[in-house]
């Protein structure tokens, strides 16, 4: 019996085994990849795990888990496939990220279904429906393998109770899976290939299981040998710093590659400024620089007043940008602020001026207060006057919202400080959206109709998608005109500084050539105030520095910067013109003569571009100090170091 036990499970395994392998097959073969040996070999880990599991443990009750579990992981694949459609990767389920997968997954599966083939919706369907009749046809065979006994020569069935032993035997087989799986994802971890410096790279190669299984090691898999120069790890001032000063000491180091910017002369304002931000929606400065321009208004904005011509984000994802924008510090290298820092303390730029000069603050989104979070972090910002859904209606015109903060700002008697994040250029940009807004918002989005320039090759969409997010770029470009115009008429520009900046690149790039890292990357940012706008802003910079910028415009002569915030004002004599991005797994550090970009899991990095007669130990030492400083600020963040100092 034990013989015939042992074969119906190893059949059993060897089917899940191949009926998954064939899936992922198709999966990734929809995704333009393929299935990879070692992708295959952490599916074997995970399908072995889960079929000791259900073999431990019976009951109707547990059945009816088993489907719903079965069914999570099929939803769970899918929401990875739109995921990696969009960010080139597979999404994280490290601390509280596993709470938003009500909210922020889900609702991004449901705005982002279509990126999901059809054909993998029915096929996930019918391995799903295929995987229930093993099991249970597994089940049955169980049932059919209970004790036999003879009883006045008539046979009878009856109910083996749970060998203890061979439940014993589950369990220590399922821990020796998972802790060979742990093994081998640390082994693998230790010895990276050389492209897992590129993250889409290593998600493909490890593939779903993979993914999991390194995502829950990820923050034990940075114990390597550091490749930065030890004599400075080693120096007393580093090593009794915590983790803000060494994050401070180590920024410092990389900003060696940096030229200094000529200084700029600081704008004299005499009162206390109101100050406007206007976050906008994955636009890239690849749109407005196309022939014609998507986005004319923005474009002349920008041809007239102070810009930065090469400026970054911090991360690829908007409550990110809100984070570094307000608070001067770049994001987790993993993961969205409010999946594992929802708990934090924090000191950000609305704080600062209410406390020092006693400025009302002011926030703004068309979009529910539990998506990313805003209900907590926006209040832990600063923010004493939140306008989310409700008041606003959700995905509200973003002109209406400007409307509003114009209405209520107006009747304030002290200076204020109002962050409008805008909504109407968010992908989807399918003709679904484009009915919803007219049918729901009133207002017309007209698919653009001019010359596409011919340097969109690495773009993945096709040409009517691609006019169609021209089309709601041009609604807010629209948007912007008239809210300066009613601005203008209300002598809202006679003492406000009003800060227009983009929160992430736009999605749906190849990053491949040097090119294509700038056309994906570079985004649109200008700044308006009083009196005279000839300032000439660094080439280089991002979110980081534009708190410290604003901060410094109001206190003039008396400029105290926050212990907290790592930016720089671009009115600084000391301003060094680069930026760094962290974005799920992906870094890169870019200035004007270089660029490194990396995995913050794997510590692979690349120089893309390298500075004159930079020599392979010279790159090794800036790799090492760029890793170092993605560790330490990390660190950071999870010792609730991003507060206010006594």
């Amino acid at each position: 019996m034990i013989k015939t036990k042992i074969k119906n499970y190893t059949l059993f395994s060897l089917f899940l085994i191949v009926l998954n392998t064939i899936y992922f097959y198709i999966y990734f073969l929809l995704l333009d990849s393929s299935v990879t040996l070692l992708s295959i070999l952490f599916l074997l880990f995970g399908v072995l795990s889960y079929t000791l599991f259900i073999h431990f443990f019976r009951g109707l009750v547990w059945e009816i888990i088993n489907y719903l579990l079965i069914g999570l992981y099929f939803l769970f694949t899918l929401v990875n496939f739109a995921y990696f459609k969009i960010f080139d990767t597979f999404t994280s389920l490290k601390g509280t990220g596993v709470e938003q997968i009500n909210t922020s997954l889900l609702s991004l599966l449901s705005d982002y279904f279509f990126l999901v083939p059809i054909s993998l919706y029915l096929f996930s369907l019918i391995t799903f429906v295929a995987i229930v009749f093993t099991i249970k046809k597994y089940d049955t065979k169980r049932e059919a393998a209970k004790g036999e006994v003879l009883f006045q020569n008539t046979t009878i069935l009856y109910k083996n109770k749970r060998n203890w032993a061979v439940l014993a035997l589950i369990v220590v087989a399922f821990v020796g899976v998972n802790l060979l799986a742990f093994w081998w994802t640390n082994y693998t971890a230790q010895r990276p290939k050389d492209s897992w410096w590129n993250v889409s790279e290593q998600t493909i190669d490890l593939g779903i299981w993979g993914h999991v299984y390194n995502t829950l090691l990820a923050k034990n898999l940075n114990n390597k040998t550091p490749l930065i120069n030890t004599n400075f790890l080693e120096k007393s001032e580093y090593i009794e710093a915590n983790n803000l000063a060494k994050t401070k000491l180590l920024y410092q180091e990389i900003k060696k590659l940096s030229q200094t910017s000529s200084t700029q002369e600081l704008p004299k304002l005499t009162d206390k400024p109101n100050v406007i931000v206007i976050q906008l929606e994955s636009i890239g400065q690849f749109a407005l620089d196309n022939e014609p321009s998507v986005m004319p208004f923005l474009k002349s904005l920008m041809e007239t007043h102070p810009t930065v011509k090469n400026f970054y984000a911090n991360s690829c994802e908007t409550i990110n940008a809100e984070f570094s924008t307000l608070c001067s510090f770049w994001p987790d290298s993993y993961e969205p602020i409010p999946y594992s820092h929802l708990d934090k303390d924090y000191y950000c730029l609305p704080q600062v001026l209410q406390e020092r000069y006693g400025y009302e603050t002011y926030f703004f989104h068309a979009n529910e207060p539990e998506f990313w979070r805003r209900d907590v972090l926006a209040p832990k910002w600063g923010f004493n006057n939140i306008f989310q859904t409700p008041p606003i209606k959700k995905k509200a015109y973003d002109g209406v919202v400007l409307d509003k903060m114009l209405t209520l700002t107006q009747a304030e008697d002290k200076p204020y400080f109002a962050y409008v994040v805008t909504f109407n250029s968010h992908s989807p940009h399918n003709q679904e959206l484009i009915d919803y807004h007219k049918q729901t918002n009133g207002f017309t989005i007209t698919p653009f109709q001019g010359s596409i320039n011919d340097n969109f090759d690495s773009i993945e969409i096709d040409e009517e998608t691609l006019r169609n997010y021209f089309g709601f770029l041009k609604s807010t470009d629209d948007m912007l005109k008239d809210f300066f115009a009613k601005a203008e008429k209300l002598g809202v520009l006679d003492n406000t500084i009003i800060l227009l900046h983009n929160d992430h690149r736009y999605y749906n790039f190849t990053d491949g050539t040097l090119e294509d890292f700038y056309l994906y990357n570079r985004l649109p940012m200008t700044m308006i105030f009083p009196g005279d706008n000839n300032v000439n802003f660094p080439n280089v910079a991002s979110h980081i520095d534009l708190a410290p910028t604003l901060l410094q415009m109001v206190e003039q002569e008396n400029y105290n910067q926050p212990d907290n915030f790592i930016g720089t004002s671009l009115f600084d004599e000391n301003f060094k013109p680069q930026a760094v991005n962290k974005c799920l797994s992906n870094v890169y550090f870019v200035d004007e003569k270089s660029i490194i970009q990396g995995n913050a899991k794997t510590e692979q990095y690349t120089f893309s571009l390298t500075p004159d007669n930079f020599q392979d130990e010279q790159k090794q030492y800036w790799q090492g100090f760029f890793n170092e400083l993605i560790k330490v600020s990390d660190d950071t963040l999870f010792g609730n170091e991003i507060k206010k100092t006594e």
